[in-house]
């Protein structure tokens, strides 16, 4: 499909997550992210792999591979919540996005270090520390992919869609919902591994109420699907399926595997694929820090 056509379909696949998501939020986000979210997170990191992860240098891979897995493993040996190596990991993408040199490397990571010393333990460290792997990944960073992309290609319907997709998030948090009464009992015990995201916007926005709950799902669930489904959507712009067969049959096997076990334990599945989940996010910190760059360059020559 050619980009007009693939902007058609996203504003259609938009309505459509908007209404699915405040209609069932809760099953809406638990089935996205068994089933939509293992294939993206392999046929991403694939692509970026092809791509050289966007990075200046051509171990910095390994080492923002590294650093996510220590955060994940031991961050909490290190720091009371982990929260602060969020920061590190941005810190040090950003450098691996625009940096070689590693002397300048390393006085930007000392500069942002200094700068972020004085937040490091409070409230709000923690919380967007929560909402940047999550929350404004999904959101923040998908809008940017959206007005990157539409900018390039001079795209006027895909402005639209990007801004269809930040309104609709907002509408929202704001439209009262009180079906949370409705969820059955396997729902409601698994929606437990979003409650750290739901407290982390609730305590953002000051709210904790069961209402307030209902309709941070179903931003979630909207945000989510959505983020998945215009990564799938623009397949033919981005290009993420030209791999060779044994590379593809490998995510294809990955993938399977990964839906048997959120089939097989919802639990299990959420747990084994959660590295690879946050691994996916921190291996995108580039190409997000080039996507804003992309649009300042942009919207400069505009």
């Amino acid at each position: 499909m050619d980009t007009a056509a693939v902007d058609k379909v996203n504003l259609i696949l938009l309505l459509l997550a908007f209404a699915v998501a405040y209609l069932i939020p809760f099953e809406l986000l638990l089935i996205s992210y068994a089933f939509l979210g293992p294939l993206h997170y392999l046929t991403e990191i694939s692509w970026l792999h092809d791509r050289k992860y966007f990075t200046t240098g051509s171990r910095d891979p390994i080492y923002l591979t590294v650093l996510s897995f220590v955060m994940l493993f031991f961050g909490a040996a290190v720091f009371p919540n982990a929260a602060e190596f969020v920061w590190i990991l941005l810190l040090f993408a950003f450098c691996t996005a625009f940096i070689k040199s590693f002397r300048n490397r390393l006085i930007i990571l000392l500069i942002g270090l200094l700068l972020l010393i004085p937040f490091f333990g409070s409230t709000t460290s923690y919380v967007m520390a929560v909402m940047v792997p999550t929350v404004i990944h999904v959101y923040l960073f998908t809008l940017l992919f959206m007005i990157f992309g539409s900018l390039k290609s001079k795209s006027k319907l895909g402005l639209y869609n990007a801004a269809l997709f930040f309104v609709g998030g907002i509408i929202l948090l704001l439209l009262p919902q009180s079906n949370v009464q409705f969820l059955g009992e396997y729902v409601a015990e698994h929606y437990i591994f979003f409650e750290s995201i739901s407290v982390a916007i609730g305590t953002y926005i000051g709210q904790s109420s069961v209402v307030v709950i209902s309709t941070i799902a179903s931003f979630l669930a909207f945000t989510y699907t959505y983020h998945y489904l215009n990564w799938f959507s623009k397949t033919s712009i981005i290009e993420w399926h030209r791999v060779s067969k044994l590379r593809m049959s490998a995510i294809g096997s990955l993938y399977i595997c990964s839906v048997g076990l959120y089939l097989y334990d919802y639990t299990l599945g959420f747990i084994v694929l959660l590295s690879l989940s946050f691994l996916h996010v921190v291996l995108e910190f580039p190409l997000n820090f080039k996507s804003i760059a992309g649009i300042y360059t942009a919207a400069k020559k505009s």
